[in-house]
């Protein structure tokens, strides 16, 4: 399955599920549809989870991004992270009934 997106400058990207790092320096993912919300100063902002690598980081992590900034929802800090690198989460895992 791929996925498509578009970079600021209109660069057209494919995507599929075995996908590549995309330097953050070519390119950024889309505005964020809203899978998740951010919350800052009383205003609900959109934000999509992606797989990234932080700079000096050892291991990729998840971060949510929210067409500005790079942001762990999961803590109640505000603070911006410097992204290198990102990817699009892959699909879900489907149980195989057949596996339980």
């Amino acid at each position: 399955m791929s996925r498509y997106i578009w970079d600021e400058e209109g660069k057209y990207w494919t995507i599929d599920e075995n996908s590549r790092w995309i330097p953050a320096k070519e390119a950024l993912p889309p505005m964020p549809v809203g899978s998740a919300d951010y919350f800052l100063d009383g205003e609900d902002i959109p934000a999509d989870e992606y797989i990234v690598m932080i700079k000096d980081a050892k291991i990729p992590t998840a971060l949510h991004w929210t067409g500005s900034a790079w942001m762990d929802l999961n803590t109640d800090e505000d603070f911006s992270y410097e992204v290198v690198a990102w990817m699009p989460m892959p699909m879900p895992y489907k149980v195989d009934h057949e596996d339980i």
